[in-house]
């Protein structure tokens, strides 16, 4: 009989639950708040439907393989620690989580945690940012439109402003007839009428660029701005119990090792009793 089975399983396993209860006992979230956005139609009037309009994106993104891979290689750990660390929570206006009122777009609160604070920042960033990059597709499409036809349109005041300019210095040389002062009076007054219309029409672009970028643009808000902060929770009463059972054990199989073979061979003789190693005194 191989005696000393039990007394190395027993010295294994205390070992073994002293490791988890003191590295188990550290943990830090890193928190990132993420706004959904509004899309509207093409041209604002209305608002659509679309994937950023579903709170429940986030969270299928976050999660997925292909995200937990890329922030694994991007923040330096393995991407089976990551499974099962990120979570997601929407966040109303009034503050309440969980709840979506309707006809309301709803915060998302993205969580991630981890053993090592910088892990856990790295990858909440990590994650947001690939949420905010796949569900902003259709504004990031509009918003580079947006900015096309506002470059037309300075361009059209600039080239008006010369035209303009142009035309005034030549109604000041003298020598012109009546009939050469009506023209350039026309011309000069079709292109003050048209570089009013382009300015109307510049306005109205920059304001469409403003609520794409601000309002139906999906956002990772500002770290001053989200609940982006490591929370540390230390296991020191685990440490405590733990070094304290690993005593007690190292103590008993100190003081009584007879005591600890005794009881392996009354188990070998009766194998339907059992008598407990701390009722060994």
């Amino acid at each position: 009989m191989r005696w000393w089975l039990p007394l190395a399983g027993l010295l294994i396993g205390a070992l073994l639950g002293y490791i988890a209860a003191v590295g188990g006992g550290e943990v830090y979230r890193a928190e990132t708040t993420l706004y959904l956005g509004q899309p509207f139609s093409p041209t604002g009037n209305a608002p659509v439907q679309g994937l950023g309009t579903n709170a429940n994106i986030v969270g299928q993104i976050a999660r997925s393989e292909a995200s937990l891979k890329q922030a694994a290689a991007k923040c330096g750990t393995r991407v089976g620690q990551l499974r099962g660390k990120a979570s997601t929570q929407t966040v109303t206006a009034a503050g309440a989580r969980g709840r979506v009122t309707p006809g309301q777009n709803p915060l998302v609160e993205l969580s991630v945690q981890s053993s090592r604070p910088g892990v856990a920042e790295c990858v909440a960033d990590s994650l947001s940012d690939r949420v905010v990059a796949q569900v902003s597709s259709y504004v990031d499409v509009k918003i580079r439109s947006l900015n096309r036809r506002l470059d037309s349109l300075n361009d059209q005041t600039e080239s008006l402003g010369r035209k303009i300019a142009a035309q005034e210095a030549a109604l000041n040389q003298p020598g012109l007839s009546p009939l050469e002062q009506l023209v350039l009076v026309s011309q000069t007054e079709n292109a003050e009428q048209r570089r009013g219309i382009v300015e109307e029409e510049r306005q109205e672009a920059t304001q469409q660029l403003a609520l794409a970028e601000e309002v139906e643009r999906f956002l990772r808000l500002a770290h001053d701005q989200a609940h982006h902060r490591v929370i540390r929770q230390r296991g020191d009463g685990q440490r405590a119990n733990a070094d304290t059972v690993l005593a007690e054990v190292g103590g008993e199989l100190c003081e009584h090792p007879g005591l600890v073979l005794e009881e392996h061979r009354e188990l070998s003789l009766h194998p339907h009793h059992h008598t407990p190693l701390h009722s060994i005194r």
